[in-house]
């Protein structure tokens, strides 16, 4: 059962009414709603009318048949105070996070929780600052706790000085390895605290966080054993990260797929099937002349689709104005009802298939940093795959499970990968190629050189020059004999590798790009000429051609799933120019049984559909023959 959550401030409430506010939720089929109070009010001298407030609309929202939770703030305080602030490696201290491992602020945050917990609450969520890194700091904690914590584990004295070359830069060592330990003790006991101060009030209140980016590497734990620590006898939840808004203001760099594959990656790191995942539905800062109602929706219905998540936290209520000013996502909303029901009917029986996608969650503390990454903290920048990015640039379906084409690792990834799957061919990085080569693995290199830049990539077949941007970065290596190199970088001129195919005495293939695909340019997959390399590249590594492809679209974003002779395509074009002729080219040649929201006709093993227009969505159901 896939439940929508949606959360609502305290001000919407005292301001414009409950009765409004009611309405809008059950348009939006809404079952669960979490109250959003004032982070300052729960700390200053107001804190008892916060709670008043809280339990009123608490019990109002519970009589008329919600499921009622209280979603605030973990460490966030801004202000003076004596609580130890969050510290970075280069001793920077927060202005708005505290450390987890506080004594003082675990006991004030666990009276919120009872004062929470007196109020009725069917469940209490933390947000997403329940995290070590991407803070104003950069990452940490280095407080003078966590560093008595390290040296305790490590049996000797450290400070910043001795142990800031080791967790900026080099090889994995025990410095690192005593970082992230510390920050798993710190969260796993204030999440055991928390527990033992909500079951002094209510033993059957559920607890729970939302995970974020670092959840599952600096971090030091995973989402699921937090969740399940907080949850002590209930049933475990926390929310998913990655949302709309991180593509409609460009986040990080994302883009609105990648955040959407940012969360399938994510469900599937879900070890125990009994905790309630939750996808993030978050429109921040609203309203629509921020972020699209279409961003919401496609997110929504991709999800749907992926099947992998019990449901949405759906940001579809300003958390400052009117309901009646911003309704244009709960019209949205209610305008894709039918759309909804159609999804799951064509999607639910069936699994993803696609180009594999290697994972490893875990990498900080394993890696050998770049140099060019050294003493920074945007080593943590690493939590964005890159080979989502490759991927959905390229409209390539993808998938994290059993049923895949051939798959693709790179960098820290590639310890991921089982040695047996090193016969199933791979697409790989130079990155994920040295690691190999120091495994004693032939990916067909002889020389790796220095870093290189470029403005052109001149693809071979078919024959096309595609510029890219002068800030990506490659390296120039000497290949052996066998390789067959399949484009060159254009460097004055000098020309170089840019990708490469090769098969080992083994008969593993490999189909190679020559540059780290971690900390570079998406110039480099935002091309045309790419999505038909990885296309042709897959079907050379397996054997089998993909199962369905719609090449020369950009942002358009592509989820396949099979069930025996039956196949679901989904199309969602995130870009704002319409498509016209979409024409899906398949595996195998078949017959359209159902279509969501355009018309089809087979035609051999090509599809063609209706036109799409900009940030819409449109569905077929094939059966081969």
């Amino acid at each position: 059962m896939y439940k929508i959550s949606v959360p609502i401030t305290t001000f919407v409430l005292e301001t414009y009414g409950t009765e409004t506010v009611l309405e809008e939720l059950k348009k939006l089929d809404c079952e669960r709603l979490f109250l959003c109070p004032s982070s300052e009010g729960l700390f200053n001298n107001k804190r008892d009318e916060e709670f008043e407030r809280l339990e009123k609309y608490c019990h109002y929202f519970q009589e008329h048949g919600f499921e009622v939770g209280m979603w605030i703030w973990t460490y966030y305080f801004k202000g003076e105070c004596d609580y130890v602030r969050l510290t970075s490696p280069f001793g920077q201290k927060s202005a708005t996070q505290i450390c987890a491992a506080d004594l003082q602020y675990r006991k004030v945050m666990g009276k919120i929780l009872q004062d929470g917990a007196r109020c009725g609450f069917d469940l209490i969520m933390f947000d997403d600052d329940f995290r070590y890194g991407f803070h104003d700091i950069g990452f940490g904690c280095c407080c003078e706790n966590h560093l008595r914590m390290m040296s305790e584990h490590l049996g000797e004295s450290v400070n910043l000085e001795t142990i800031r070359p080791f967790l900026l830069g080099g090889e994995k060592n025990k410095y690192r390895d005593a970082f992230v330990q510390a920050n798993a003790k710190a969260y796993v006991d204030f999440a055991k605290a928390m527990r033992n101060y909500v079951d002094e009030i209510n033993p059957d209140l559920r607890l729970g966080f939302c995970a974020c980016i670092t959840s599952w590497d600096l971090d030091g734990t995973t989402p699921d054993r937090i969740a399940e620590i907080l949850a002590g006898k209930n049933k475990p939840f926390y929310r998913l990260i990655g949302a709309p808004y991180w593509g409609a203001q460009r986040h990080w760099g994302t883009r609105l797929a990648e955040n959407i594959e940012m969360e399938r990656l994510e469900a599937t790191r879900r070890w125990n099937a009994n905790i309630e995942i939750f996808s993030e539905g978050d429109t921040h800062p609203r309203p629509r002349f921020r972020v699209p109602a279409s961003y919401l929706e496609g997110f929504d219905t991709a999800l749907r689709a992926a099947g992998c998540a019990d449901g949405i936290l759906k940001y579809a209520l300003d958390y400052t104005s009117d309901p009646a000013t911003e309704n244009g996502y709960r019209k949205a909303h209610e305008k894709n009802r039918d759309v909804y029901e159609k999804i799951n009917e064509l999607f639910d029986d069936k699994q993803s298939i696609g180009v594999r996608v290697w994972d490893k969650a875990a990498k900080y503390a394993d890696m050998t940093i770049p140099e060019k990454k050294e003493n920074s903290c945007n080593i943590q920048d690493t939590a964005f795959s890159p080979a989502i990015k490759m991927l959905t640039c390229c409209s390539m379906p993808i998938t994290y499970g059993d049923e895949f084409t051939a798959g693709v690792a790179f960098g820290e990834d590639v310890k991921a990968v089982p040695p047996a799957m090193l016969d199933s061919g791979l697409i790989l990085d130079l990155r994920a190629c040295e690691i190999l080569m120091e495994q004693g693995v032939d990916v067909g290199i002889e020389e790796i050189g220095e870093y290189q830049t470029a403005n052109t990539e001149h693809f071979f077949e078919p024959n096309n020059y595609v510029r890219i941007d002068n800030d990506s970065q490659f390296r120039a290596v000497k290949l052996k004999q066998r390789a067959s190199v399949e484009s060159e970088y254009h460097c004055g001129k000098n020309d170089y590798p840019a990708t490469y195919r090769y098969t080992n005495a083994n008969g593993q293939r490999f189909f190679v790009f020559c540059f780290d695909a971690y900390f570079n340019s998406e110039s480099l997959f935002r091309m045309y000429p790419r999505a038909i390399q990885i296309a042709a590249a897959s079907e050379w590594l397996s054997g089998e051609k993909m199962p369905a492809v719609c090449f020369g679209n950009p942002d358009l974003y592509l989820q396949v799933k099979r069930n025996g002779k039956r196949l679901a395509i989904g199309l969602w074009n995130f870009s704002a120019d319409a498509i016209d002729e979409p024409i899906v080219s398949l595996g195998l040649s078949g017959t359209v049984t159902k279509t969501i929201d355009c018309d089809a006709e087979s035609n051999g093993n090509d599809v063609v559909l209706s036109p799409i227009p900009a940030f819409s969505f449109a569905a077929v159901e094939v059966e081969f023959k």
